[in-house]
């Protein structure tokens, strides 16, 4: 599950997003809501959501500047701004700032899981490279076994000067059967 905090200070909207969105039959929880940025962030310190939707327009803190604070302090917290304003400056703003998604109002119930769905899907992908890192650490320091695909050498073969320049004519099958007697294993001590 991923948890979602919605920050909005118009209250129809609010509830709209609340109620028009099925969250028990979706991967996503609404952890929690505020309506303006200031009252929001104390409680995203609080909760700590996967996903933040805020409105970019409120009173005493606006949607930029609190995504601003929450990119800061929280990076791995993904932000979709919700915009009445379809001014390039705000959007301008929120691509400098890392937002992920910028949806208008009104928003339907379909565009704004459409924007969750591409977001979580961007949280999987990081979370995939952060284990993958991890288990390399972990390899590296225990002394464990790391393999080289086929693939890897290949690129890595590529990038050296001189492998393979424009001048040698390397047939498929030989080019894979020096890649298949070139597979090495490394052992890192």
């Amino acid at each position: 599950m991923y948890k979602v905090f919605l920050v909005e200070d118009e209250i129809l909207v609010r509830e709209g997003i609340q109620k028009c969105i099925l969250w028990e039959k979706t991967p996503y929880t609404l952890a929690g809501e505020a309506p303006d940025g200031e009252i929001a962030l104390s409680m995203i310190q609080e909760i700590k959501p996967d996903i933040l939707i805020t409105d970019i327009r409120m009173p005493f803190m606006d949607g930029l500047a609190l995504s601003r604070i929450v990119k800061k302090s929280f990076p791995w917290i993904k932000i979709i701004i919700l915009s009445g304003h379809d001014e390039f400056e705000y959007a301008r703003e929120a691509i400098s700032i890392g937002i992920e998604e910028y949806l208008l109002k009104p928003v339907s119930a379909q565009d704004m899981l459409k924007a969750l769905d591409k977001v979580a899907k961007k949280l999987d992908e990081e979370k995939q490279e952060l284990l993958s890192i991890t288990d390399l650490k972990t390899r590296v320091r225990t002394g464990g076994e790391l393999r080289i695909s086929d693939a890897t050498l290949a690129c890595a073969c590529s990038a050296a000067a001189g492998w393979f320049s424009a001048s040698v004519s390397v047939p498929g099958s030989a080019a894979a059967a020096f890649f298949a007697a070139a597979r090495i294993s490394l052992a890192v001590s």
